[in-house]
């Protein structure tokens, strides 16, 4: 049985706190790559800042990614609110793929902000 390829998009709000959103993707990577069916595809460290995706620069990174890799569904996890616009970019460049779209518990406002 040939695996589906699935691109994560984890997405971080620059204002809210980066050691959250930084620890939900490792969370999400860790639980979504347990399932033997599916080869998750998803931001390095290399590739976008500790692997989260921030704006629209970091979502054509991401697209380019998915587009070579030849997905065959997307999951978006808005990790602490997420970007809006990078979001909606991904999903009208693969706009005839399956999307799942989820949230974390919204992290506690850091106080410096």
């Amino acid at each position: 049985m040939k695996k589906l390829k699935i691109g994560f998009r984890p997405a971080h709000r620059e204002l809210m706190g980066e050691a959250f959103a930084v620890e939900m993707r490792e969370f999400y990577i860790k639980k979504l790559s347990s399932i033997k069916e599916m080869e998750l595809i998803y931001p390095d460290e290399n590739l976008t800042k500790k692997g989260l995706v921030r704006d629209l620069e970091d979502s054509k990174a991401i697209i380019n990614v998915f587009s070579e890799k030849k997905i065959d569904g997307i999951i978006l996890g808005a990790l602490n609110y997420g970007d809006e616009r990078s979001a909606l970019t991904i999903v009208e460049n693969f706009y005839n793929l399956p999307i799942f779209i989820f949230g974390t518990a919204e992290p506690e406002i850091p106080k410096d902000n």
